[in-house]
């Protein structure tokens, strides 16, 4: 326990230095304190089976929790795994392409896509979406079934999508999961324009649907603002790896050679020099002359 709750720690601590703006837990931090609670499972079922006089009842619930425990972290690794061979897929893919653009939702996506998915979402995910005020009771009705419509042919779309993209995931990327909750908040938002339409107004009913309706609006936002925080942390992952590239690629600075030792010019001749002495002639050629 102490040691899986140390791997906890330091994954955690690693997340925060690595992505400082998160606002969600990473899949290995998951994974890490998943590990925990096996652990913990397994030292309460332990003690149980140490007990005496010994509960089987107890020691039952302790085994089933274990597997419960074990359940959860081995669906995680599953999802860990998946996502590496889809990102290993993805690269394959990506090999002989050039990077292009992303079309409308249900069209194949490139290597772009994570960029592409963040600046092509819903801006209407999260928001209220509700019919006009000065609309009459049908029309608001039918107004609201129009989008809940919408919600889930674009949710089919990204399922679809996601299917032919990472064909082996056995989890649901984050983009299928804001365009299901997008369908979850039309469909609360339906419910709550019905219950106004009603003749008969239950405002206790009417309360109740719009309490669902802002739950909704809530679990939407809060997927998008994982998908925002998850672009930036690419973004600063992508800037730091650009740093990184660019001082690899910078040749280290050679030191310069000092300049070679000029020879020294000789002293200028004087202009006018003073006449030097001339050399005595010879005896034999004085005698010539």
């Amino acid at each position: 326990v102490a040691e899986a709750e140390k791997k906890a720690k330091d994954q955690k601590e690693e997340d925060y230095r690595n992505y400082p703006t998160i606002t969600y837990k990473t899949l290995e931090l998951e994974i890490a304190e998943s590990d925990v609670e096996v652990k913990k499972a397994e030292l309460e079922l332990v003690k149980e089976e140490a007990n005496k006089p010994r509960n089987e009842q107890k020691v039952n619930q302790a085994k089933a929790k274990v597997e419960s425990k074990k359940a959860e972290a081995t669906r995680l690794e599953n999802i860990k795994t998946d996502r590496k061979k889809a990102e290993e897929e993805a690269k394959v893919k990506a090999k002989p392409k050039k990077r292009t653009k992303r079309g409308a939702l249900g069209e194949p996506a490139t290597p772009d896509k994570k960029e592409n998915d963040a600046k092509s979402s819903d801006s209407s995910v999260g928001e209220e979406t509700l019919p006009s005020p000065s609309l009459k009771p049908g029309k608001k009705v039918a107004e609201a079934e129009k989008k809940v419509e919408e919600a889930e042919k674009k949710a089919k779309a990204q399922k679809e999508e996601d299917r032919r993209n990472y064909p082996t995931n056995t989890y649901k990327t984050l983009e299928l999961e804001i365009a299901e909750s997008d369908v979850k908040v039309k469909e609360a938002e339906l419910e709550l324009v019905k219950e106004e339409a009603n003749e008969s107004r239950n405002e206790e009913k009417i309360k109740q649907a719009k309490a669902k309706v802002e739950s909704k609006q809530a679990e939407a936002t809060r997927l998008e603002k994982i998908k925002t925080d998850r672009k930036k942390a690419e973004e600063e992952a992508k800037r730091k790896a650009a740093e990184e590239d660019k001082v690899k690629e910078k040749p280290a600075e050679q030191p310069q050679p000092a300049p070679a030792p000029q020879p020294e010019k000789p002293a200028p001749k004087p202009e006018n020099p003073a006449e030097q002495p001339k050399a005595e002639k010879p005896a034999d050629q004085q005698a010539e002359e």
